[in-house]
């Protein structure tokens, strides 16, 4: 017999719809950013980019990124504390992948409750 799909909820399905407009609307405020910035001044960023990744590496560019973040908040109030995960492991147990899962939804704004299946 055939496995039939379960189909969500109103509540998840109005979730996934907000995830997806917070998503679009990130993506246009980077766009906005881009196009108000000047091509020589991409072009700096970019090589500050490429230069400290490459001068850093894959995980500490991470925790740069986080340093970076509580810097700026030191000079902006509205800037909130940065999180930045890497893709979880398998043998990472369920409560530090749910651990993460929450931290990111409060960093969208999200009231989410997040439990284990």
């Amino acid at each position: 017999m055939a496995k039939t799909k379960i189909k969500p909820s109103l509540r998840e399905q109005i979730f996934d719809e907000k995830v997806k407009i917070w998503t679009l609307y990130e993506k246009m405020q980077v766009q906005k950013a881009l196009e108000n910035t000047n091509q020589s001044k991409q072009r700096e960023i970019y090589l500050d980019y490429i230069s400290t990744f490459n001068y850093w590496g894959g995980v500490e560019f991470v925790f740069w990124l986080g340093a970076i973040a509580k810097m700026c908040k030191k000079q902006d109030n509205n800037i909130d504390n940065v999180a930045i995960f890497s893709l979880p492991k398998r043998n990472e147990s369920d409560d530090a992948k749910i651990t993460n899962l929450k931290v990111i939804a409060k960093q969208m704004g999200l009231n989410v409750t997040i439990t284990k299946n």
